[in-house]
């Protein structure tokens, strides 16, 4: 008599969550190699860079390396830097790539830089990068945003507190004890606690008036600044939304202010929002020329570039820096244009 074996059916769901797995593991590993590979890559390109023979080879990072901001803050290290045989090279910039901070945080460690600059925030991702960089005996100088969970060496950038009171007063001089809704555009970095500062310190001011509160209501919104058309999207959106128009737009940086002022101009608002901007590139200072933006906040970039080098070059020759340079930062408007386009003075500093 036949025995009759019957075969164990093995359960569809369970094929389908095992070839599941098996792809997203191949990916995984497949995208390490490439990214692996990338870094590879990069480090060659920069040992090619740094062929000839300089003293101390520093890197920058920032998050965006198109901006024309971090572009003047570049410059001004980089020419610093040359005056005591340094290298300083902007990461990212001219990369067939595109590359997180993080990802570049970890270029830089594996090609043994002498130091890096860096555009930082109180993410636990890069507390890790900075003190993985400072085992390994590379100084760390923060840069505008901060990571004071880190050990990092110093931190170069402006006082948001007293960023925050320049545009207090300047919502307190248009609002003139009028009615006033006012809009902060903030990152969307949770991690970015400077603007935190920045605003309460914006607040406090407002708070010196009585009953300012009763007639100046205002609030904050978070923008997309992944990229450029990213931002254009968020502020536009708050131009087609209806009731959302401030009668104050206050910018925290050049992408946002450009965006602002773009937008202000193509929904015919010329005059009827005031934008209080940051940076004086070409663009934002035509604007105030042309009454379309208020004003802005001028950050002495050549100060902050000198001060990264000034910092790193102590450190290297004694072991020790200052925790904190703070770098000058003066008010533009229409009135006062003439000083800063001129070139003769830097304007009233703050």
């Amino acid at each position: 008599m036949r025995r009759i074996i019957k075969r164990r059916k093995i359960p569809i769901r369970l094929i389908i969550c095992v070839i599941s797995v098996l792809f997203m593991l191949t990916a995984a590993i497949t995208t390490m190699l490439i990214f692996k590979n990338q870094i590879e890559n990069v480090v060659r390109q920069m040992d090619v860079l740094t062929a000839k023979e300089y003293d101390s080879y520093y890197a920058m990072i920032v998050g965006d390396q198109s901006s024309s901001f971090w572009k003047s803050v570049y410059q001004s290290a980089k020419s610093a830097g040359e005056e005591d045989n340094t290298l300083v090279e902007f990461m990212g910039d001219e990369l067939a790539s595109t590359f997180s901070k993080e990802e570049l945080m970890q270029i830089a460690i594996a090609s043994k830089v002498d130091g890096i600059f860096l555009e930082a925030d109180e993410s636990e991702a890069l507390t890790t990068l900075i003190d993985e960089a400072v085992m390994q005996g590379i100084p760390v100088i923060t840069v505008l945003g901060d990571n004071t969970e880190s050990n990092r060496l110093s931190y170069v950038g402006v006082n948001n507190y007293n960023l925050g009171k320049m545009y207090g007063k300047q919502v307190l001089d248009i609002a003139n004890g009028e009615e006033c809704n006012v809009l902060v555009l903030m990152s969307n970095n949770t991690e970015d606690w400077g603007q935190n500062i920045l605003y309460a310190s914006i607040y406090e001011t407002l708070k010196t008036v009585t009953n300012a509160d009763n007639f100046i209501h205002m609030r904050s919104i978070k923008i997309e600044e992944e990229s450029t058309f990213a931002a254009e999207e968020s502020i536009r959106d708050i131009f087609v939304k209806e009731g959302s128009i401030p009668d104050i737009l206050i910018c925290l940086n050049e992408l946002n202010t450009t965006c602002a002022y773009q937008a202000v101009v193509d929904y015919n608002k010329v005059g009827e929002v005031n934008i209080l901007g940051y940076y004086d590139s070409d663009v934002i200072i035509k604007a105030v020329e042309r009454n379309v933006i208020y004003s802005t906040i001028k950050v002495n970039t050549e100060q902050i570039g000198r001060y990264l080098i000034e910092a790193m070059k102590e450190y290297q020759m004694t072991g020790h820096a200052n925790e904190y340079y703070t770098v000058d930062t003066a008010l533009i408007t229409s009135d006062n244009l003439k000083e800063f386009t001129l070139g003769g003075k830097d304007g009233k500093k703050e």
